[in-house]
């Protein structure tokens, strides 16, 4: 597996955290987590469809709301684990695993932005988080 891209980015609609790779059997992976603003936390009608948490978008603009399980991060791999109904709407097999060797991304950094966009929302819909250190080199949630 080859990581292509890892990247992250903050503008006025909230946080987004990126990942595109290469998987086992060639397939080119594309996921997006992404979070709103603390003002959609007060959103009835973002509250009403269960939009009030962080989204994770694939390829083919897939998009599920508090999809994830658990979240492990190593110094070789991101693991994002979902739930069965995630992986279903998102066309995507039930683990992503994104590898990072070589890839140059500070793991401090990343683990920060992973607990600030995973974190944001429904308290029951935030995944298992393992591997992240405390936050550092992410935005302020």
């Amino acid at each position: 597996m080859t990581t292509t891209e890892l990247g992250f980015d903050e503008d006025e609609g909230g946080l987004m955290l990126g990942a595109g790779w290469q998987d086992d059997e060639g397939v080119q992976r594309v996921l997006l987590l992404q979070r709103g603003t603390d003002e959609d936390l007060e959103d009835e009608h973002e509250i009403s469809l269960g939009l009030d948490t962080y989204c994770v978008s694939a390829k083919g603009g897939f998009t599920a709301y508090g999809c994830l399980s658990r979240v492990a991060l190593t110094e070789d791999a991101l693991t994002l684990e979902f739930r069965p109904e995630g992986a279903e709407a998102l066309h995507i097999p039930a683990t992503a695993v994104v590898p990072l060797a070589g890839t140059g991304v500070d793991r401090a950094t990343l683990s920060g932005w992973l607990r600030v966009v995973l974190a944001w929302g429904r308290p029951e819909k935030r995944p298992e988080l393992v591997g992240l250190t405390a936050p550092g080199g992410a935005p302020d949630a």
